[in-house]
């Protein structure tokens, strides 16, 4: 979320001040600080204002004569100290216009530079480390779609995960050296974005023009619509023939829905029609995403390598058979909608997230706990040593809105905790959530999934005080009842529709009175 601790300074107020400085800074690599620049040169640039535009990012680059992040890392060896390097910048910078200058530490070294007199917008930003490395991968070429079909044999994804990760820590350390960024100067409006949330059109028109864009359609807006759009039908027609036939079938009727609304919204100029629209657009694109990617995206494992107390990021691709089908969930929607609208729900057998996740994006629970035994500090999984990155894999299942603005970004910060855990003794209180809702481990890729699923019953009916909700084997459910102790209520028939050798069903569980 931005964060704003006083009146924005506009970039063409009538005043005898100096013209206001623009100072970003990105986190990391791929966060957007020089796309933000870009857009904050172009707006200014169209209220006819030509900025004076300092990189100190393209400056390294120059110097080191590469834009090879790898090579970048090398910065502390080959370029002058930044603190006096950037005080050179900052007393020099032009007075007779705005003045927009990028830099990892500009919005923490700038201000203590510039003269008093003159207003400063400071911007920071950060992103998500997924997000961060997919764009640099797209800035080298590598598009979305194609990580998605051809996943990332030669690890280049991951090795800008781990590079990100290790530049994270040095950057900290880096930091730490500077001046404090909560001393405030009377001068400076400070605003803090992550980007991952945010686009840079977006922070550029909020900060320069305080625009909110609830009345209106930005042209940028039905550009990146139209591009998500062309986006999934390249994914679409790659995977040809890797997609259920009523997942195709999902997929095709909103594929329509989001075309017809994007033509919608470009002629609509009514507020609470264009909200209505965008709510029909956001439903839409969450559905095709996961229609198509709900076996595809892929799941990150920390793997403990062969030193001890050494780990590894890994990604799996073997896995796709696991999840289910998005057509298993999307054939429940009007019953999961209605059970577990504005509740706060538990899957205990969370795993990489497939279902939690598009519950959340769904926008149809108030809350979620993802728990997993093979989770940080848990028991790992498959004899390989691997336990889940919950975070990443949440991270993975967003993708795609990463070229939407915010308002078609799914609200995942309704996540209350990622707990590692054994299903049969959770840490949460009696009646702590609303329901457990999960795909619980099933015989076919668990041994004695039956057996786990009524072992771990009563603990979940006691830190879910309305029940369980389920997606499980349809051949379970005489034995859920023949078991007794319980009220079981099957939900919906067969939803494999008969296209399936493991035939699925959902049930709720609640515990009978005594």
């Amino acid at each position: 979320m931005a964060t704003d601790h006083s009146p924005v300074v506009g970039p063409l107020v009538a005043t005898e001040q100096l013209p206001p400085v623009y100072l970003i800074s990105g986190e990391l690599p791929g966060t957007g600080a020089t796309t933000l620049a870009k857009n904050i040169c172009a707006v200014l640039a169209s209220g006819g204002v030509e900025p004076f535009t300092y990189s100190f990012g393209e400056a390294v680059k120059q110097e080191l004569g590469s834009a090879n992040e790898a090579d970048l890392a090398k910065i502390g060896e080959k370029v002058p100290d930044p603190k006096e390097r950037d005080r050179q910048i900052y007393q020099n910078l032009p007075t007779d216009r705005p003045a927009v200058v990028e830099g990892k530490y500009a919005t923490a070294m700038g201000p203590g530079h510039i003269d008093s007199g003159r207003p400063v917008v400071s911007i920071n930003l950060s992103s998500a480390d997924l997000f961060s490395a997919k764009r640099i991968l797209e800035r080298e070429g590598t598009r979305l779609e194609q990580l998605l079909v051809e996943g990332d044999p030669d690890g280049r994804l991951l090795g800008h995960l781990t590079h990100i990760r290790q530049r994270k820590a040095r950057e900290d350390a880096m930091r730490a050296t500077l001046p404090d960024r909560s001393t405030t100067y009377p001068n400076v409006t400070s605003h803090s974005f992550d980007t991952s949330q945010f686009l840079g059109q977006e922070i550029s028109a909020k900060i320069l023009l305080g625009e909110d864009f609830k009345g209106f359609v930005p042209n940028w807006e039905l550009s990146r619509l139209k591009d998500v759009h062309g986006k999934l039908a390249m994914i679409r027609a790659q995977l040809n023939g890797n997609i259920h036939p009523s997942d195709a079938a999902h997929f095709s009727h909103q594929f329509e829905s989001i075309g017809y609304h994007i033509g919608v919204l470009g002629n609509i100029y009514h507020a609470g029609g264009i909200n209505k629209v965008r709510d029909e657009l956001r439903k839409s694109i969450t559905d095709c995403w996961f229609g198509l990617t709900i076996k595809r995206i892929p799941r990150f494992f920390t793997t403990e390598g062969p030193v001890p107390g050494e780990k590894s990021l890994t990604l799996d691709t073997e896995s796709q058979g696991w999840t289910p089908e998005y057509y298993k969930i999307a054939e429940a929607w009007p019953i999961l909608s209605s059970i577990l609208n504005k509740k706060v729900v538990l899957d205990p057998f969370a795993g990489a997230g497939t279902f939690l996740n598009l519950l959340v994006a769904r926008g149809i629970v108030k809350g979620a706990i993802y728990s997993d035994i093979a989770y940080a500090g848990g028991q790992p999984i498959n004899g390989k040593g691997q336990l889940y990155e919950p975070r990443l894999n949440m991270q993975a299942a967003q993708l795609l809105f990463d070229d939407l603005p915010s308002w078609y970004k799914p609200n995942f910060s309704i996540v209350k905790g990622l707990e590692s855990a054994d299903a049969h003794k959770l840490p949460l209180k009696d009646n702590s959530v609303d329901y457990v809702c999960t795909d619980p481990p099933y015989d076919k890729n668990c041994p004695g999934g039956l057996g786990v699923t009524f072992g771990t019953l009563d603990e979940s009916l006691r830190v879910a005080k309305r029940g369980a909700v389920m997606m499980v084997p349809l051949d379970w459910v005489k034995q859920l009842k023949a078991h007794g102790g319980y009220e079981i209520k099957t939900l919906t028939g067969d939803i494999s529709r008969g296209n399936s050798g493991f035939p699925i069903c959902y049930v709720k569980i609640t515990k009978r009175k005594q």
